[in-house]
C-alpha cells in the first residue's frame, strides 16, 4: 500500500492557505468541517464545499479529522441516540462525497491538550508542547481538583508549587486559555468551571460503576 503525504489544513479561517501547503510538497489534506456544530449532520452540501476547496488546489481530501463524537453520546445520556443516527447519516454523506477516512475519538471533556502551542522546535519550526510540572500546577493550585493531590507526588507538588508562584497573573490566564482551548480547529473553550464539572461527572461516574463492580466480585482498575 503506497503512502501519501498529507497535511493538516482547519479550512478556510487557517492562517496557512492551500496554496502555502502546496509548497511542503504535500499531496493529500486532512481537514474537517469545524464550523459544524459538534452533533449536527454534515449535510453533503457543506461536504462537498469544503471538497471543491481543496480539489481546485490540485489536493485530495485524504482524511477526516475528526468527525467529532458528541459527549451526550460518551454518556449515554440526553439526547445521544438521536446524535448517534446523525453521526451515522454523516459517515453514508462522506462515503458519498468519496472520502472513506474517518478519524474520530471517545476521549471525554478535552480531545486533547497542550500547555504551551508555541514552541520552538530545533529546526525552528513552530509546534505544541506537554510539561507534566505546568499541568501539575494548573490542576492543582487553579483548577483546584478535588483530590488532585493525590494524583502527584510530594516532589511533583513542590515542582508545582515553585512554577505557579513565580507566574503572573497575566501567564495564569494565558495558561488557563492554552489548556482548555480543547477541540483543535474549534474556537469553543470550557470556562474554568464548565471544565471542573465536565471532569467532576466522569469521576464521580467512574467510581460509581467501581463499587457496583466490586460489590458484584469483579475485578476493576481505573486510572485517573
Amino acid at each position: 500500500m503506497a503512502l501519501q503525504e498529507t497535511w493538516r489544513w482547519f479550512g478556510p479561517h487557517d492562517p496557512v492557505t492551500l496554496k502555502e501547503i502546496k509548497q511542503t510538497g504535500a499531496e493529500g489534506i486532512v481537514s474537517a468541517l469545524h464550523h459544524i456544530p459538534i452533533g449536527e449532520i454534515w449535510e453533503i452540501k457543506e461536504i462537498q464545499t469544503r471538497k471543491k476547496m481543496i480539489d481546485e488546489e490540485g489536493f485530495s481530501w485524504s482524511v477526516v479529522e475528526s468527525l467529532p463524537v458528541h459527549e451526550d453520546i460518551k454518556k449515554g445520556e440526553s439526547n445521544y441516540r438521536q446524535y448517534i443516527e446523525n453521526y451515522k447519516i454523516s459517515i453514508r454523506n462522506l462515503g458519498q462525497c468519496e472520502i472513506d477516512t474517518i478519524c474520530y475519538n471517545f476521549m471525554p471533556v478535552l480531545d486533547w491538550s497542550r500547555t504551551n502551542l508555541s514552541v520552538e522546535f530545533r529546526d525552528g519550526a513552530i509546534t505544541t508542547g506537554f510539561e507534566s510540572t505546568v499541568f501539575a500546577a494548573f490542576d492543582l493550585f487553579i483548577l483546584q481538583r478535588p483530590g488532585a493531590e493525590d494524583s502527584y507526588s510530594a516532589e511533583q507538588i513542590d515542582r508545582a508549587r515553585q512554577y505557579y508562584d513565580g507566574l503572573t497573573k497575566k501567564q495564569r490566564e494565558k495558561l488557563v486559555e492554552v489548556i482548555l482551548l480543547g477541540f483543535p480547529g474549534s474556537l469553543k473553550a470550557y470556562t474554568l468551571d464548565e471544565f471542573k464539572n465536565a471532569v467532576m461527572y466522569y469521576i464521580t461516574t467512574a467510581r460509581e460503576n467501581f463499587e457496583i463492580l466490586t460489590k458484584r466480585g469483579k475485578k476493576v482498575v481505573i486510572w485517573l
